[in-house]
């Protein structure tokens, strides 16, 4: 038997070895907890990768902004937040209040007859700036676009009926182009050309922008004289002194980019098979992306189809306006700015850059940002070294404890700028009542015409900008109806085409008078769907003349001309046709014959009186 020291040493030790068990116990959770606390809650690094690796590289700038733009942080700050979230996440999925999402989604706050036999048909924005369109005309010829087949028409023929028929090509297969879209075609001074510009791919192909010439000189015998592709798709173009600017856009894929491979990122052309990649200097982008999408410029020979210059714009993907000596082009935005208050003012914003064309090919003449949206082309205008635009203008203050938008406006307001310094000069801002925006803009020379509308009543302004000093405008009342598109008939006459409040066709002639702007004469026919395609409208200054093609409420298509006579507009000639496409509908006169062409048929038919 132990004796009672003996027991008590036992009893002694047994109590300091369970003081070091708890102690190396205690000093082990510790060590847990601590371990658990630096993964649950170490910041995360939410900074972009690296790219210095492409430092050597010519794009470097580039692909600095496009890994920026790609990258996308995790919304959480440490691993303790990740977790929580995806247990909300997945309570949320559980009671039905979450929202499935698939992929990335984002929002973002541009008949003259000259000595060679051509004769200009489609009623450009700009003098001298051709546009693309389905008919084209020489003296004697006159070449309609059907889908993938050009139709040639004899011009001098005032007989009716088919027999103006000369000739057809296709000249899809002819270029070896499949699921041809957007096609439009140019007619080049000499008449000896005629450039087709389309999108188009072969199955399971890449999706490229062609440029088509085709040697005409022989209507029995069209050969293809020369063929340009770029990748992407058809946006726009123009051709100046028989040099096509072609307006493409290209999508870039967001989890495809690989710096190590310039096709995921770089734009190219193809050039009697060759692949050109844009030089890094020929590619411009904002400070901050917003689409990652370039429009990529290219300066072709009408004749040849050799590419002379080419230029991507990365993130600009809005309307685009050409002059007789630059391109604009546009993309939207926003700015926020926070207030002394702690509320945030919001406004919407363009951004816009000027790129100058010719012999020297393309210079960038700089960026600007201005205020509100731009609808289309012809909300901007150049003259005389200025830039005039008309914009959609939104603006409020957001309070941030309520949330509350306060002082909210949407008008309209027109700018004005001076080229290459980019200086504002004059301004008219939310000119129209509020919540209004802009519905069509036509500038002719000095004189400004804007319609705005909410709902289905509008007024329409008329602008004096002679005087950038002191400008001036008058407007309507407000009318019934709206117009898509505005057209300056000269001598102060402004014609609309748009819709009435039933939302009907409606014609309508404006004019300045001592007492006002006032609405001379309107017409309204039972017209329920019609184009809004301004190159599907026939325009006779002349004869102070608008022609297009309606589908009738009686279910017919008829083809209407009416003529402002100084009192009222009167219906001149109205064509029953085949139904058709209405966007595909052009008329020319020739003389005493009017050509009626779309994608079904061709009438031919006196017109005017001997």
């Amino acid at each position: 038997m132990k004796s009672f020291e003996e027991r008590e040493a036992i009893i002694s030790q047994k109590i300091r070895a369970g003081k070091r068990r708890r102690t190396a116990i205690g000093s082990g959770c510790i060590a847990l907890v601590l371990a658990l606390a630096l993964v649950l809650f170490l910041p995360y690094d939410r900074s972009a990768p690296s790219v210095r690796q492409y430092e050597s590289s010519d794009y470097y700038a580039l692909i600095q902004a496009l890994s920026a733009y790609a990258y996308t942080p995790s919304p959480y700050a440490n691993n303790f937040e990740a977790i929580r979230g995806a247990i909300s996440s997945a309570a949320e999925a559980i009671d039905g209040t979450g929202t499935a999402t698939d992929g990335y989604t984002y929002s973002a706050l541009a008949s003259e007859i000259g000595a060679s036999g051509y004769v200009e048909v489609t009623d450009n924005q700009v003098s001298g700036v051709i546009e693309g369109d389905l008919v084209k005309r020489s003296t004697d010829t006159i070449y309609y676009l059907r889908g993938e087949t050009l139709y040639l028409y004899d011009a001098l023929l005032e007989s009716a009926g088919e027999a103006a028929w000369l000739a057809s090509c296709d000249w899809a297969a002819l270029a070896g182009i499949n699921a041809v879209d957007d096609a439009q075609l140019y007619l080049s001074s000499d008449c000896g050309s005629v450039v087709i510009v389309c999108t188009g791919a072969a199955p399971g192909e890449q999706t490229m922008v062609h440029l088509v010439t085709l040697d005409v000189t022989d209507a029995e015998n069209i050969t293809l004289q020369a063929l340009t592709s770029i990748p992407g798709s058809y946006l726009s173009s123009r051709m100046v002194d028989d040099q096509i600017l072609l307006l493409s856009k290209y999508n870039l894929s967001k989890s495809a980019l690989d710096y190590d491979a310039l096709e995921t990122y770089v734009p190219c052309y193809y050039q009697n098979g060759e692949k050109q990649y844009l030089p890094a200097d020929e590619i411009y982008f904002p400070d901050n992306l917003i689409y990652l999408r370039y429009t990529v410029l290219t300066l072709v020979d009408a004749a040849t189809g050799s590419v002379s210059d080419a230029a991507a714009f990365l993130s600009y993907s809005g309307a685009e306006y050409v002059s007789g000596e630059h391109v604009y082009l546009t993309t939207s935005g926003s700015c926020e700015q926070e207030l002394a208050d702690g509320s945030i003012y919001y406004q919407t914003t363009t951004d816009i850059a000027c790129v100058a064309y010719g012999d020297e090919g393309l210079t960038s003449l700089g960026m600007l940002t201005v205020p509100g949206s731009v609808l289309n082309s012809y909300s901007l205008d150049e003259s005389g070294g200025v830039l005039r635009l008309v914009t959609t203008t939104e603006h409020y203050i957001r309070d941030e404890d309520s949330s509350d938008y306060l002082n909210w406006v949407e008008s309209a307001s027109l700018h004005c700028y001076e080229l290459g310094t980019w200086e504002e000069i004059a301004s008219v801002e939310d000119f129209a009542p509020n919540g209004e925006s802009v519905q069509s803009v036509r500038f002719d020379g000095d004189a400004l015409y804007v319609c705005t509308a909410i709902e289905v009543t509008d007024p329409v302004f008329f602008f004096d900008l002679s005087d950038y000093s002191s400008i001036t405008y008058t407007q309507t009342e407000e009318i019934d109806g709206y117009s898509s598109s505005l057209v300056s008939l000269g001598d102060g006459l402004l014609l609309g085409i748009g819709y009435n409040g039933d939302a009907l066709l409606k014609l309508e002639v404006y004019a300045e008078t001592e007492e006002g702007v006032q609405s001379l004469a309107s017409y309204e026919p039972a017209v329920i769907s019609f184009s809004e395609d301004y190159k599907a409208y026939y325009i006779n200054r002349d004869y102070n003349m608008v022609g297009l093609a309606g589908l009738y409420d009686d279910g017919v298509t008829r083809y209407i001309l009416v003529f402002f006579d100084g009192y009222e507009l009167r219906e001149w000639r109205m064509i029953e046709m085949e139904a058709c496409d209405v966007d595909t509908v052009r008329g020319v006169l020739v003389g005493n014959t009017f050509f009626l062409l779309s994608d079904r048929q061709c009438i031919v038919e006196p017109l005017l009186d001997e």
